[in-house]
């Protein structure tokens, strides 16, 4: 290769390192932002009391969070955010009354986690621009009671990566998919005792799906929290530096075919 050649290759490469970023240093949502917001009890202005759960945006962080916000012409949140105080406040007495779970362990973030509120399963994750995302991880538990696993408390979830989906629906913040294929799907035992570090490292996928696997005697088994959400966004490269690219192969080839025209 001529000192041109090396000069024109290394060109391009520069260019299109310039274009694209390789790599995102991944984000941590850990929801302790989202204090005040709605009550998913009665739709009111959620005051920060330290006691009360409050809807999880269902574009928050950049993602598409599939669960449906209580609306106009009603239904139920899937999702929500929850007080710490909640988790691990005195358990609740009688109708009516306050309080908490009275979990003795904290969630990893000072504030707030996230709960699959009412049971809701499973529940589907995406980029907000439907791009690939790779997911690093996040810490999980049960939500259970007085450190226990409670009739409502999810023993193991299965995480499953997907690719090939398309979004559908997010102007009325009740994100929907369809298509799409499984590519990595891992299970994962729960705790009732401590929140557990899911290491997933699911690569360039376009869809996570959280899924609690209820054992048949105990179908209402559904029920967990999470925490520290890891990810990040898989960079799309710069047309203008894969245009370079490009241009700078066609001179290649030109200049090669030049050469061998010389040599006839």
């Amino acid at each position: 290769m001529d000192i041109l050649k090396r000069t024109i290759l290394s060109l391009s490469l520069a260019l299109l390192a310039l274009g694209s970023s390789p790599f995102v240093s991944a984000a941590t949502l850990d929801f302790d932002d989202l204090i005040t917001t709605i009550s998913p009890w009665d739709g009111t202005p959620n005051p920060d009391n330290g006691n009360e759960s409050a809807y999880l945006p269902w574009d928050y962080g950049g993602f598409a969070w599939n669960h449906h916000p209580l609306l106009s012409g009603g239904g139920q949140a899937t999702l929500a955010v929850s007080y710490q105080d909640t988790f691990t406040g005195s358990p609740y007495i009688g109708a009516g009354g306050g309080g908490g779970n009275g979990n003795t362990y904290p969630f990893p973030s000072p504030k707030m986690a996230v709960t699959n509120l009412y049971g809701a399963n499973p529940v589907a994750i995406s980029r907000t621009d439907g791009g690939l995302f790779d997911f690093t991880g996040a810490w999980f538990s049960s939500w259970g009671n007085l450190n226990q696993f409670a009739f409502f408390s999810a023993r193991s979830i299965t995480l499953t990566g997907y690719r090939g989906d398309t979004l559908h629906d997010i102007s009325y913040g009740a994100p929907t998919f369809t298509g799409g294929t499984a590519v990595i799907s891992t299970t994962y035992a729960l705790s009732s005792t401590a929140f557990v570090w899911v290491d997933a490292n699911f690569l360039g996928i376009d869809k996570l799906e959280i899924r609690a696997n209820a054992p048949s005697d105990a179908p209402y088994a559904v029920r967990w929290a999470m925490d520290d959400f890891v990810a990040a966004a898989v960079p799309v490269p710069d047309s203008g530096a894969l245009l370079m690219l490009g241009i700078t192969g066609v001179a290649m080839m030109v200049r090669r075919q030049r050469h061998a025209g010389a040599r006839m």
